[in-house]
């Protein structure tokens, strides 16, 4: 109603609300969220590490949300003395990077963030279970190994804030 207002005066009427359907900083825009999506995928995409960082922390993602994984670790931590790391990865709530939404991407870094560098400094892998596949530990090794990892983390973690603070400007 209130576009329809700024569009065509005749439009106003006493029984329109005005101000009811828009947003607070901006008018309703059609897939806006679809392409701030696309902007941060291809943005990402240019970045000449992006390819191997995401499949290494989608490998951290799903060794996180494995449970037997996470049940082995938080009882080493515990055994060891590191019973903080061992609470935040018992509390912790890792969400699926759904396939094509990137806006996941910020919600498993903000759930990942807050332990990871405990977790990659005392890290044990003789402690998990034996998977069918290791293809998974073997990229979360060679992040934690990296040296360059933590940085790119970081790096991509202020890139999906900045895309995402402007996609969520209209609402």
């Amino acid at each position: 109603p209130d576009f329809m207002a700024c569009v065509d005066r005749s439009f106003c009427c006493d029984r329109v609300v005005r101000g009811e359907y828009l947003f607070p900083n901006a008018l309703l825009a059609q897939g806006w969220k679809h392409c701030w999506d696309l902007v941060l995928r291809r943005g990402l995409s240019s970045v000449h590490f992006f390819p191997r960082w995401l499949r290494q922390f989608k490998h951290l993602v799903g060794l996180l949300r494995h449970t037997p994984c996470v049940v082995a670790l938080v009882a080493h931590y515990r055994k060891i003395g590191k019973g903080a790391l061992a609470s935040m990865l018992d509390q912790r709530t890792v969400p699926n990077f759904a396939k094509g939404r990137w806006r996941t991407l910020e919600e498993c870094l903000v759930a990942i963030l807050p332990f990871l560098d405990s977790l990659m400094q005392h890290m044990d892998y003789s402690v998990l279970p034996k998977m069918r596949d290791d293809t998974r530990l073997k990229d979360v090794r060679a992040a934690f190994n990296s040296k360059t990892w933590r940085a790119e983390t970081d790096f991509i973690y202020w890139v999906v804030v900045w895309i995402e603070e402007i996609a969520s400007w209209v609402g």
